[in-house]
Order: structure tokens, then sequence, then C-alpha cells
């Protein structure tokens, strides 16, 4: 049977034979290709026979994709039974590419939910199966065509991908193309995932992925089981206004009233926005779903007990009784409400119980009895205010912070000399600093994940930092650190590039201490501008203010000599002569130095990286020997006859 022919009839569905497979009927289709049901020839067994169309667009890419997805799977079916299933043969056929699987009867989970809400022991117990095959996955290491697996994160997880067999288990799909994509042009080129089951840090980042990424798919999962509607389904009329509406981290819709609220702390533990607040492992995930379903108590709602009595709940108070008439004579004067003078809260002469004393003292000499018991009484009214704010400040968390500034205002609003927000002022201040310095902190790991919405949490924080200890310049410096990260995430043209390194010099001035600048100012070498030079003086500079080199800045300099390597070899085909094979050899050296980086680094894509950079030098050496001049021969050898 001709290609043509066989895929005019693999259209039709049904009824036609390939090599040794004879089809039986449709499962599902997809954008690489479609699955169906088929018995093998000679010994009749049941297969799921997924054919990818070797011709087409991106053909040849979607075939290594799947061939890579095909052996990555093969690979975890032989290691963990009964989790995906199994491959028994992969391979050309006919016109396609064609992968033989395990035949599973099951239905699939969106077809389950779109029966209504499960009841929630159902609900946890596919949820402990889909995170048990989670534990595995981010456990298995392997090797697939030279690209070394420390940890298998699915990427795609949602209900189309889980298949439920009559006794509950299950069959997670798709497990390795999914794997497989992520360092393919096709994930840059369309729309690869499900926006529905994105996390918000993987809509921020351009799609990169870690162990959270199917954690969050997971909590989205579990939500709809237990629902039947998704997290923010008044967003998904519009799959842009629902990819900006997670990755902005807008409020999403809360489970049923009677759903049962243990098993509630766990799917918003998964969906938490702040990703030290959701589970740090599978593991953790299978240990509270398998606690909940023994009836015993879970981290996850032991968490949220906590959260209901520390969160702060700030209204603003009711109007005190206003001050008599001609009190405004008494010499008092009027005041920024709450703000003193130098630096609040800390301890001074000017602050807590000292400003308490000689204050009152003051007011005593100028002003009549009843005019010092009124403001006596005001003070004790916000100081009141001030002193529950700081028996809760330690437990403040970044979505507190607007309640929190009104709690600090509403502490001097009504008070003269305002001694309650001069006492919340210093702690307050350094709570919000120690929040900044959550994503700050991160941002310092070998291996960060900081967000969009995490950068702009921590300078929220800042700004009530600033607002109340204006002249500390290491919160400047820090306020400085934040906002050219934002600068540097949102720039689109050359300006606003000029802008975040500006801010970036800034808190380093303001701060000459602190590598972190420096660490702001490296990224933006290696990904915007690809200046080696500047990137080495970043590191170093860096290096000098105690930060350690990890495997970031090796990948840092194998990124920027693979461009610049392809920048040369590019270069070099507008040339010709002696110019032509001189931009070669630049390329050559740079991919030298971007194979030193990248061998053995196994940190993201640097796999991928590392046989680009080894298959380009071999192709740049090549070019260098076909463009080098035949040698002339020498003077002498031939001789004219005669």
């Amino acid at each position: 049977m001709s290609v043509a022919s066989t895929e005019q009839t693999v259209n039709d569905g049904l009824g036609w034979a390939l090599e040794h497979y004879v089809i039986v009927g449709p499962i599902a289709s997809g954008r690489f290709g479609s699955v169906y049901h088929a018995r093998h020839a000679s010994t009749g067994q049941a297969v799921a026979l997924k054919l990818i169309p070797k011709q087409g667009p991106e053909g040849d890419e979607k075939v290594a994709a799947e061939r890579h997805g095909a052996i990555l799977q093969q690979h975890f079916s032989q290691a963990h039974r009964n989790l995906v299933p199994d491959v028994f043969e992969h391979g050309p056929m006919g016109g396609f590419y064609a992968i033989a699987m395990e035949f599973v009867a099951g239905q699939q989970l969106t077809e389950l939910v779109k029966a209504g809400p499960l009841p929630a022991r159902r609900a946890a117990s596919i949820g402990l199966a889909i995170s048990t095959f989670l534990e595995q996955a981010h456990q298995f290491k392997t090797t697939i065509e030279d690209v070394h697996y420390e940890l298998i994160v699915h990427a795609d997880l949602k209900p189309d991908h889980i298949l439920i067999l009559p006794d509950d288990t299950i069959r997670v799909l798709d497990f390795g193309i999914a794997k497989a994509l992520e360092t393919r042009s096709l994930v840059t080129t369309n729309k690869w995932g499900s926006v529905q089951y994105a996390s918000p840090e993987r809509l921020q980042s351009d799609g990169r992925v870690n162990q959270h990424t199917d954690f969050w798919s997971l909590g989205v999962m579990l939500f709809e089981m237990l629902a039947g509607y998704r997290p923010y389904r008044r967003f998904e009329y519009s799959i842009s206004r629902l990819d900006r509406a997670i990755r902005t981290l807008e409020v999403p819709e809360g489970l049923p009233p009677d759903s049962d609220p243990a098993l509630g702390a766990i799917v918003r533990k998964l969906l938490a926005t702040q990703i030290e607040r959701r589970y740090s492992s599978a593991a953790a995930i299978v240990k509270d779903l398998d606690s909940y379903l023994r009836g015993e108590p879970t981290t996850a709602a032991a968490e949220q007990a906590r959260a209901g009595q520390e969160t702060v709940r700030v209204a603003r108070p009711e109007q005190p009784p206003p001050l008599p008439r001609g009190t405004g004579d008494s010499g008092l004067g009027t005041r920024d409400p709450g703000l003193g003078t130098g630096d609040p809260g800390l301890g001074t002469r000017d602050s807590g119980p000292f400003a308490s004393f000689s204050s009152m003292r003051r007011l005593g000499r100028r002003a009549a009895p009843w005019v010092v018991a009124i403001v006596a009484l005001l003070e004790a009214f916000g100081l009141a205010r001030g002193e529950r704010l700081v028996a809760r400040v330690e437990r403040l968390e970044p979505s507190d912070v607007r309640a929190a500034r009104a709690t600090y205002y509403d502490a001097g609003a009504w008070a003269p000399i305002g001694l309650g927000a001069r006492r919340v002022a210093g702690p307050l201040k350094q709570r919000m600093v120690d929040l900044a310095d959550r994503a700050i902190l991160d941002y310092r790991a070998e291996s960060p994940a900081v967000t969009e919405a995490q950068w702009q949490r921590a300078l929220e924080c800042l700004e009530l930092a600033r607002e109340l200890t204006p002249g500390d310049r290491r919160v400047a410096a820090k306020h400085a650190y934040v906002t050219a990260h934002l600068s540097r995430i949102n720039a689109k043209t050359q300006d606003g590039v000029d802008r975040a390194i500006s801010q970036f010099r800034e808190s380093a001035r303001l701060d000459p201490s602190s590598p972190d600048p420096y660490l702001g100012l490296a990224r933006v070498a290696a990904y915007v501008t690809q200046d080696l030079e500047a990137l080495r003086q970043a590191i170093s500079e860096a290096e000098q203010r105690g930060y350690s080199s990890g495997r970031r800045e090796r990948a840092q300099f194998g990124d920027v000599h693979k461009v610049l390597a392809d920048r040369a070899r590019a270069e070099s085909a507008q040339l010709g002569g002696a110019s032509r094979i001189a931009h070669l050899q630049l390329a050559v050296a740079d991919y030298e130095r971007c194979i030193e980086f990248f061998d053995g680094l196994h940190y993201f894509n640097s796999d991928q990286n590392l046989l680009t950079c080894r298959v380009r030098l071999e192709q740049v050496e090549a070019e260098i020997e076909r463009a080098r001049p035949a040698p002339k021969p020498a003077d002498g050898l031939l001789q004219p006859a005669g």
C-alpha cells in the first residue's frame, strides 16, 4: 500500500493493515498524530498504535520528539509497572513513525468529570494514584539519546492524559512525548501544554517547568473532580484572558461550600500562589492524601488551621469621639498620621516608651488636664492597635501587606503623638524586608524559579518598608534591585534594558556589600546583551561579595559562547576567502568553550545544547576545510616537455 493511499485510509479510520498490524478503530487524534486500536496480525494482541506522519510541517522534528519520548516511556515502564502504558515497539512503518503501546481499557478522567463532581474519597483516591506516579517519575534517572535525566517532569498533566481503570488504578498517557518536547523548537513555535492546568510560574517563565508544574496540575484536577469545574472557569471564554488571569494570580473560584474541608485544604495547598506554601515533593502529597483516606490528620489541614488563627484581618476602627472645640488652639498642631522622625520603632529616645513619657510630660506642661486626658485616651486607643499588630507581625504574608499598612496608619491616625504607629514601625519594617528576601534569596539559588508575580509581591513589601524607614539605604538597595528585575522581565526595547541595568547599578551603589545586583547584571549580560566581558565582570563582582558560582553560571557562560559561535558562523556566510575562514575559526573557538561549560553540567537544557554544539563544531570544521584554497604545486616539480 502506498504512502498516499495509507494516509487516506487512516483518515477513513477502519479496515486496513499497516505492516503486521490491523486497525480496529480510532482512539484519539492530536497535533502530532492519531492513535488507533489495533491488533497484531500474528498474535492477535491488542495495542494502541500511534501514527505520526513523517511528511508535512515539522515532520522530521515531530518524529524525533516522538521517538525520544517512546524510548523514555519504555525505560520508565520497565522500571515502574502499571503507571504508564508499556511500549512494545516503535519505528518507521509506511509513511508513518509508529509506536505500539499497551492497549488500556479504561475511561478518561475527562469523561468521568463530565458526569459531575466525584465523591471526595474517590477524588482523593485518584489523586493519590496520580501523586504516586509523580513520586516515581520525579525520582527517575536515565539517559536517552545522550540526554541525561535526573528526574522526569510530565509537564502536561490533565484529565485527558489520565485513564481510569475499572479498579480505579490509573495509566498516565503522553508521558514520554511531554518530556521530549521540552528541548524541541516545537515548544516555542506552537502552544505546548494546556493553559487550564498550567501553573503561574510556568506561564510567567515562558514554559520553564519543574516538579511544581506537575503539583499545580494535580491541584487543578483535584479541584475539578470535587467541583465539576476548574478554578479559573470565569476566564475560560478566552485563552489569552485565562493565561493572563493565572499568570497574574487573579483570585480563583472557591470549592463548593459542601466540599470536605480536609480535602479542600490539600487542594488549596497544591494551588497556593506562593511556591513555598505548596508541597515540596510528591512524597509529601502522597502522605497527605493517604492520611486523608485513613481519616488521619494532614499537614495541609494543620497549616490551614494555624493560618486561620494567625492571618491578620484588619478592619478600620470605629472613629473615636471628636476632640472638643478649641483643641486646635491647644498648641498640639497637626501631623502626618502615625509617622515620626528618624528611624521609628527601633528604641531611640524619640520612639517607644521614651516617646511616651517625654511627649506626655511636654504635653502636660502646655495643655489643660482635660486635653491631656483625651490625648492619653487616643494614644491608648492607637497603642492598643499597634500592639495587636506587633503580636502578629511575624506571621504576616505578602497578601497581608495592604491590611498591615491600613492597621499601621490607623494606629496613629487619631493619636496626636502616634505611639501605636511608632511601636509597630520597626518590627513591621523588618517583616516586610524578610518577606521580600524570600524572592531575593531564592534568586541566589542554583536553580532559581522566581516569577514576575513573586518579584511584584516583594516590591509591595519593600514599598511599605520604605514608607516606614525612608532613610534606610539597605531597604532602598533592595527596592532598586527588585524593581530592576521587573524592568528586566518587562523590557521590550533597548531603553527598557538600559533602565534595568541602571537600576541594578543603583542597587549596587546603595549597598556595596551585596552580590545580588551583580547576579541581575549577569542575567542581562547572558540572555539579553550576550556580552561575555560584562558577564565575567558581573560574576567576578558577585564572587568578591561572598557569592559562590555554580551550575547556573556555567550555563550562562555556555549559553553566551553558543550564541557567539552561532553569530560568527552566520556572519561567515556573507564573507569569502580569509575573512570567512577567520569567522569560522572564531565559531570553532566558541563552540569548544560552549562544550567545556556544558559537558557534564546536566542543568535545564544544557544536555541538548551540548549535543547541538558538538554537532555544529563538526560542521564548522568541515566548512573550514572546504573553504581553504587548494594547495599550489611547488615550483620545479612540473616542467614543460622538451
